[in-house]
């Protein structure tokens, strides 16, 4: 399989789970995924060793010209998320937003290259282009089995969405406790949104965010940018009850937190994890 050179070593390794890259036309079915496993295992190898675990402190986080508040803390982890935004129909055939699923891949090192701006929109490419069988569940299930070395992760952890311990509606979690800080129950946080502006590359795309903790210890802030899909077509009908998951990628920067220092989250202290963009 060959794949442009601008393509990230992250975004190789999802082409490579789907069975897609420049000109490729043909998807395995995922119950034969295991007979390239080896070959899957040569590109999972470079992307946990080479994208994960650099230090980050010094990063800047996009948020165009001061439309997004600016970080109190500084970086401790830039992450890949793919997944889905997903959606329930109401009785009255409208789209309603209940959360989102995806997973998220370090790609802390690939700040410092200049496919950085890219690896969110590349992923995305690769990710839209796959047949509508594989699932984001699919998709996980298919990169967890081509990890690479345990113990550096590429793997940071998942997020989702869970009832607001407020007792209101639902609110953003991300959980690296049973990946990169396994065995850590503190190493979530549940974010606030305190800041939302439209994604500058198009309506398409789900809004950036600014979120604080409401609850746990992986971050203090978390930061979603870089967003591609995500968002259902505009006046779209849907029929009521069902549900919609629209894909998207995005990059998520977590910060340490004034209890938790980055010190606290480096490399050489805690799990091989080095801490907060989620």
């Amino acid at each position: 399989m060959i794949l442009p050179s601008s393509t990230t070593v992250a975004a190789a390794l999802v082409a490579f789970s789907l069975g897609l890259g420049s000109g490729a036309s043909i998807v395995p079915n995922p119950l034969e995924v295991s007979n390239v496993s080896s070959q899957a295992r040569q590109l999972a190898s470079p992307f946990s060793t080479s994208l994960s675990g650099c230090a980050v402190s010094t990063a800047i986080v996009p948020n165009q010209g001061g439309e997004l508040v600016y970080p109190t803390y500084n970086v401790t982890q830039i992450g890949l998320g793919i997944g889905t935004q997903n959606y329930s129909c109401s009785s009255a055939g409208n789209l309603t937003s209940v959360g989102a699923v995806a997973e998220l891949y370090d790609v802390s090192c690939e700040y410092f290259t200049a496919a950085f701006s890219n690896v969110s929109a590349e992923a995305y490419r690769l990710w839209a282009a796959a047949p509508t069988y594989y699932t984001e569940s699919t998709l996980i299930n298919v990169l967890h089995a081509y990890r690479g070395t345990p113990s550096v992760p590429a793997i940071l952890g998942q997020h989702y969405f869970v009832p607001n311990p407020t007792g209101s509606g639902l609110s953003p979690k991300w959980d690296f406790t049973s990946e990169s800080f396994a065995g850590n129950n503190a190493a979530y946080v549940i974010g606030r949104a305190v800041g939302d502006i439209p994604s500058p590359d198009g309506s398409a795309n789900i809004d950036w965010l600014y979120l604080t903790n409401a609850q746990g210890g992986l971050a203090q802030e978390v930061y979603r940018t870089n967003t591609t899909g995500g968002q259902p077509p505009a006046g779209a009908r849907c029929t009521p009850g069902s549900t919609v998951a629209v894909k998207y990628t995005s990059l998520y920067c977590e910060f340490c937190s004034t209890y938790h220092p980055c010190t606290d989250w480096s490399l050489t202290q805690l799990s091989d994890f080095t801490g907060g963009l989620v």
